[in-house]
């Protein structure tokens, strides 16, 4: 008799863990499913900020060569001034 009575008190307190478990779990699992999905956002948020980094490293590269080239074509293309004034004379 003792052995049913536990068994019996065994399923009435099962029967009240299981839905505040199943409520619990539901909740556990919709915080994880945010917190995972936060995590892919940054993920991908730092992903573009590097690769902006260094497209931005590339643009600045670039302007340097082509400053160092207008430069140059500059010299061979345009006389000096020195030049123009004493022909002038």
């Amino acid at each position: 008799m003792n052995d049913s009575l536990n068994l019996l008190l065994a399923f009435e307190i099962s029967v009240f863990w299981i839905p505040i478990i199943a409520i619990v779990g539901g909740f556990l699992v919709s915080i994880v499913r945010m917190l995972i999905g936060h995590q892919q956002k940054m993920t991908e948020l730092i992903q573009r900020q590097r690769e902006n980094a260094a497209l931005a490293d590339r643009v600045h590269a670039l302007e340097a060569h082509l400053a160092d080239l207008t430069e140059k074509v500059n010299q061979k293309t345009l006389p000096p001034d020195d030049d123009r004034s004493s022909s002038r004379d």
